[in-house]
């Protein structure tokens, strides 16, 4: 169903779905946030992978020979380092993984903003049908009643009937009004300026085969888990490594000694660590237990995306089944009742319960079928959402 409110501004800019996720995409700090934490990932990664710097000494003494220079280098990241940048580069696609998920969250909310934004709008336009049929079906009442037809009491029927519709249509503007502002504070619209009018049918897609589901492998939310649990085994492994004591080199030059004018007397030495205090168990007790929690996470991961993936290709299918039924069926008959009751009220063939009847099941239908295309594209939106798509 194609909003009318479209038809009627056509000529004017227009916002599509897709054009309100890429500019959601572009304007929303939490975007920008996701990015500096996966740039603050990589500058990890690359500290990871860093050699530590020697250490230079010099010294002055009394005693002969009065001045000493050495350097030492110590090498116990030798054994750590390629655990500690594989650790860390799996952080990094965490990172990613979490960026995408970020990515993908916004682009739900601002598909399911855009849609109910669209929806309210051919509410209103639906309702703005019912409030004429009302009227026009008040001032008949009216002109009968004149004529002597009806009763008073019918008449007062349906101007009950044109006002509980008057209501519903300020009901139907509150709702829409409260949708444009929702989409524009999650697109980051500028006050000064006005929101285009939307572009799109609110049963797109409904025809359409759903999105299968990826690998789990390949879903941020699942990836996200999996980087920090190769991330954890791997720093267990760096805590293990780092248990074995490994030298470090001095190498260093004495000289001015008076009875050796000239002369420089070279050192070289080695330091090795002593564990005698402790054995480093506590730093792998802790890396096991990040370890362990990380295994734990990514398992209940795997479980939650299943059930949420289950339930909501079933709101996908359901909500796609009412909505057809909705418009393809229960809503033209509905029109045609009330088309037909209505013509017979004017003629005095049909009373004025009938014809309540039929506006007030068309305005049901209608309103009910507005509400499922809307959650047909809310169940879509999470559908992507889940799986990290932004398209």
């Amino acid at each position: 169903m194609m909003s009318l409110l479209v038809v009627l501004l056509q000529g004017h800019d227009s916002l599509t779905a897709q054009a309100a996720v890429n500019r959601a995409l572009n304007t929303r700090g939490q975007v920008r946030a996701s990015a500096a934490v996966v740039n603050r990932a990589r500058a990890g990664a690359r500290i990871a992978g860093q050699i530590p710097n020697p250490t230079a000494g010099y010294s002055y003494t009394d005693d002969t020979p009065r001045q000493h220079f050495a350097v030492q280098q110590s090498f116990d990241w030798l054994l750590v380092r390629g655990a500690a940048v594989s650790a860390a580069n799996s952080s990094v696609q965490a990172a990613l993984a979490d960026s995408a998920i970020t990515a993908a969250e916004i682009a739900a909310a601002t598909l399911t903003a855009f849609y109910r934004a669209l929806g309210a709008e051919d509410a209103l336009v639906l309702l703005r049908q019912q409030l004429l049929i009302a009227d026009s079906l008040s001032a008949i009442a009216r002109e009968r009643l004149r004529h002597g037809d009806i009763s008073e009491l019918e008449a007062e029927q349906l101007g009950l009937e044109a006002s509980r519709s008057r209501q519903a249509f300020s009901r139907g503007r509150e709702d829409r009004a409260a949708a444009l502002a929702q989409l524009r504070r999650l697109l980051v619209w500028p006050e000064t300026d006005s929101l285009p009018p939307l572009s799109g049918r609110l049963d797109e897609g409904i025809d359409l085969v759903p999105m299968a589901a990826l690998p789990e492998e390949q879903v941020p939310s699942v990836r996200t888990h999996l980087a920090d649990s190769v991330a954890a085994g791997l720093r267990r492994k760096s805590a293990i490594l780092g248990r074995f004591p490994v030298p470090a080199l001095e190498v260093g030059v004495d000289w001015d000694d008076p009875t050796l004018p000239g002369k420089k007397l070279w050192l070289v030495g080695v330091s090795v660590p002593i564990p005698l205090w402790n054995l480093s168990g506590a730093q792998v007790a802790s890396a096991q237990a990040d370890q362990d929690e990380a295994t734990a996470l990514l398992a209940e991961a795997r479980a939650e995306l299943r059930g949420r993936l289950a339930e909501t290709q079933v709101r996908i299918e359901e909500a796609r089944f009412r909505a057809r039924v909705d418009r393809d069926s229960l809503l033209p008959i509905a029109q045609r009742i009330r088309e037909r009751t209505a013509r017979g009220y004017q003629l005095g063939e049909t009373g004025v319960i009938p014809l309540l009847d039929a506006l007030r099941v068309e305005r049901e239908i209608a309103i009910s079928m507005v509400d499922d295309l809307m959650t047909f594209q809310e169940a879509r939106a999470t559908w992507s959402s889940l799986l990290g798509v932004t398209q």
